[in-house]
């Protein structure tokens, strides 16, 4: 009779200290780490942005960084105390009062968070700009897209360049990867929905999506997916919330799915799909693209 190899799995757990003095070391050398993390990321500039660690003694105190300093050459030793009052409890250096001014008021909301982050990066400075609230997408939103892109009712896939040499030989349409330099998102959601009446002749199918004039939406026709049931947002602004994140890594996994069922796939089956630089499919895309994609450019 065959023996089971029974083996106790281990799950990770927060760890457990033998005094405050161990935790506290615990959690400034976690928040040295933090820093040389952002610098690494290239979230610092000048003296702006903190991340902050509540003492676990003293729990209306935290440790922040001194200012000044460098996030890349931030040490344990050099980290500082301060209290609810901004007064440096220990430590030598002084404290950027927007640092307290910020993370005081969170760590006095939030009794429960340890630490509180804030930076000015490049990128999260512009989307500020921008006056737009963030809108990502879910796993389940994600997997209706994929849907979507892979179903016979709209091949996506067929007609766009994907990098893979031998599937962009035929493709008349630019790669995905380039909507959000060269598509503005409402633009793209009135040529879903119709492509026909914009560009009369085009390859693009129409009909993918149905009016819910009772819901004020659009709804996705012939894709059976259960999920598609009980989603209650517009089916078109989904679309192309998922085409204005794609990857070259989604557009891989898309590619492996599409070759699965009867949409053309770009890749050959069993091989590895190869992705183009992204300068080779500007280059690309600009000497293959279809008149009509000319006029979505963005300035």
């Amino acid at each position: 009779m065959a023996q089971t190899l029974v083996r106790e799995l281990k799950i990770p757990m927060p760890p457990t200290f033998e005094s405050v003095e161990a935790e506290r070391l615990h959690r400034k050398q976690r928040l040295a780490a933090a820093f040389r993390m952002f610098s690494k990321c290239g979230f610092d500039e000048g003296v702006a942005g903190h991340i902050t660690a509540r003492d676990p003694e003293k729990l209306d105190h935290f440790w922040v960084n001194p200012f000044g300093m460098h996030f890349g050459q931030i040490r344990v030793s050099d980290l500082i105390l301060i209290n609810h009052h901004g007064e440096v409890v220990e430590g030598d250096y002084e404290v950027n009062r927007a640092a307290f001014a910020i993370h005081s008021q969170v760590h006095q909301a939030r009794p429960d968070a340890i630490a509180a982050a804030h930076a000015h990066s490049l990128y999260g400075k512009t989307w500020s700009s921008l006056g737009r609230l963030l809108d990502p997408l879910t796993q389940d939103e994600q997997v209706m897209a994929r849907a979507i892109f892979t179903s016979k009712a709209a091949p996506c896939l067929k007609c766009h360049m994907t990098g893979d040499a031998g599937h962009d030989a035929k493709a008349s349409a630019p790669n995905f990867l380039l909507a959000r330099e060269r598509l503005k998102p409402e633009w793209t959601k009135r040529w879903v929905v119709d492509p026909q009446l914009i560009s009369p002749g085009t390859s693009m199918p129409s009909g993918l999506f149905n009016r819910d004039a009772e819901h004020d939406r659009f709804v996705v026709n012939g894709v059976d997916l259960p999920a598609f049931k009980t989603y209650e947002k517009d089916h078109v602004s989904l679309l192309v919330r998922y085409m204005f994140q794609i990857t070259a890594d989604e557009q891989k996994r898309l590619g492996a799915a599409g070759s699965s069922g009867a949409t053309a796939a770009p890749a050959a089956a069993g091989a590895p799909a190869k992705t183009a630089s992204l300068q080779d499919q500007r280059q690309q895309a600009r000497r293959r693209h279809e008149p009509n994609i000319a006029a979505i450019r963005t300035p």
